[in-house]
Order: structure tokens, then sequence, then C-alpha cells
């Protein structure tokens, strides 16, 4: 059975893999020829795999290029959509890898433990991903470190975060989509779209002062309060819309239905 490229297999996330597992996930998934400027993927889209360039360039949005043997697209597999739009700068081929199949190959080829090791490394890179698009000014060692601390999670419409008087553990980095975060009365008290952050309880160990719902499909980062402090000021402002002034609502609820599309659920 042919078998992709090698320059697939040199990606970080697919070492590991036995000559079965390469046959295997060659047949499962898609080599694709693209050509200067082809896009690859659009932002928004949502496809339960990621990508490897076997040969030529690809960029991102935001200027950056990956060759060959590197990969992109890891956000996808936690569940939210492409980040941005990618596009072939240089001629070639790229791999596209269905992660469940990659994950039982490397289960089968070495156990748990490699398996855990692929699901941490994939964790990070979508984290990585994420973060560079809300955050984009954090330095390389502040982005490391909530790279490591970081946990996502995916609401649904009317899905409720947290409720007033529990514990507080993390602070909250909106993604994409919107929390309001309610009194004991029910009444709206803040909206947080994308880029702001909430929750800053957890930072002095205070239990929950409202109870925090989802708005529409939203996308978050959970970092633990004390690392939460490395996030930069841009972020870490609590840049809420107030219910109290319906222009304010009407554009945060106008920028969730521009964000719907990014989501990608």
């Amino acid at each position: 059975m042919t078998t992709w490229p090698l320059p697939v297999f040199d990606a970080p996330l697919l070492r590991g893999l036995d000559a079965r597992g390469r046959e295997e996930l060659s047949a499962a998934g898609a080599l694709r020829r693209v050509e200067a400027g082809e896009t690859v993927y659009r932002r928004g889209e949502r496809r339960a795999a990621l990508f490897v360039v076997a040969e030529g360039q690809v960029e991102l949005e935001g200027g950056r290029r990956l060759g060959a043997g590197e990969s992109f697209g890891e956000e996808a597999s936690i569940g939210a959509g492409f980040r941005t739009t990618a596009t072939c700068v240089a001629s070639g081929e790229v791999a596209e890898v269905p992660v469940a199949m990659l994950r039982r190959a490397l289960v089968r080829a070495g156990g748990d433990a490699i398996a855990d090791r692929f699901d941490r490394r994939l964790r990070r890179s979508a984290t990585a991903e994420l973060l560079m698009e809300v955050a984009p000014e954090l330095s390389a060692a502040d982005r490391d470190a909530l790279i490591d601390a970081a946990r996502h999670r995916l609401l649904q419409r009317g899905e409720v975060l947290y409720r007033a008087g529990e514990p507080a553990r993390h602070v909250w980095l909106v993604v994409d989509g919107m929390i309001r975060r309610e009194n004991k009365d029910g009444r709206a008290v803040a909206h947080h779209v994308r880029g702001h952050r909430f929750g800053e309880e957890a930072q002095s160990g205070v239990a929950r002062t409202s109870t925090a719902v989802a708005q529409g499909p939203t996308l978050l980062l959970a970092v633990e309060g004390e690392v939460a402090r490395r996030l930069p000021r841009t972020a870490a402002e609590v840049t809420s819309l107030t219910a109290a002034d319906p222009w304010l609502l009407v554009q945060a609820r106008s920028m969730l239905v521009n964000q719907q599309p990014g989501i990608g659920w």
C-alpha cells in the first residue's frame, strides 16, 4: 500500500506511528495537490482533521508560513472551527489527517502512554493557535505558561458555566461567542464577548458572585487564577458590556452574530 511522503510523518503529532499505522492513515486521510493561491480551508470551516504540509508552503492569516513537516489546523480537533484561512503560497501537497484514526493508530502502536502524549501535544497546539488570535501581544514566555495551564470548554446556548456561590477555580477567556453574567435575581450584570476575560474571583479565592450563561455556541479557555495574571492587559481588563446600556448590548449581539461562522459548530 502506498503511504504519504515522509515529511508528513516528520510532524511531531505523527511521530510514533508504526508502518501499519502510516498505511492506514494514508488510506483514511487525503493527500491533496494545491497550487499557489489556492485555499486549503477557510476560517470557520469545521473538520475532524488536522493538516500537514508534505511539500511547498502554506500561509495562515496573519502571515505565518508553514513548510514541509509542519502541522496546522489543530484547533478544529477541539470542536472549534478553523481560526484562520489557510492558503497555499508555494505549490505542493498537504495531507488531511483524521484525528480519531491517528489516535487509534498511536494507541495500537505504543499504547495509552503514546496516545496521552499525542492528546497533550494536540491540546497544546490548539491552545497556541487560539491564544495567538485572541491575545497576539503575549510574550513567548507568557504564552507557553498559559498554553500549559489552559483548558478548553465548549458551551451551547443556555448552558450554565457556573452559578453564584460556587467555588471559583478558573479565570475564563472568551474565544468565540458570548457569556451573560446574571445576579441572583436573573438580571444581567455584564456580557462578555471575544477577547474578554471574566471570573476574577478565582484570583482571590472567593466564591462566584454571579451566574454565567452562554448566549449562543461559545468557546472558552479556562486558566488557573494565578496563571491568568500573565494575560496581557488588553485581554485581562474587565471590558464587560453592561446590560444598562442598550446600544452596547446591541453591538455585543451583533459581534456574536458575526462570530458565529468562526465557531463552526
